[in-house]
């Protein structure tokens, strides 16, 4: 790379292979928050008095 070429800081993060450790990092943590919300709306519904039957007729596809 010449001297006088400028390289933005996206650049220099990517060729240091950080936003790739970022971006699988961030898919992580989003799908574990993702299990949380669910597991803590599952138990409130539980806690209203909902059966395990009703919530599961209420799953996608209805078992």
């Amino acid at each position: 790379m010449d001297k006088t070429e400028e390289i933005t800081l996206d650049e220099v993060l990517e060729e240091a292979g950080l936003t790739k450790k970022w971006e699988e990092r961030g898919e992580a943590r989003g799908e574990a928050r993702g299990e949380k919300t669910a597991w803590e709306k599952f138990v409130t519904l539980l806690e209203q008095g909902y059966t395990v039957d009703e919530l599961k007729r209420m799953a996608p596809g209805g078992q």
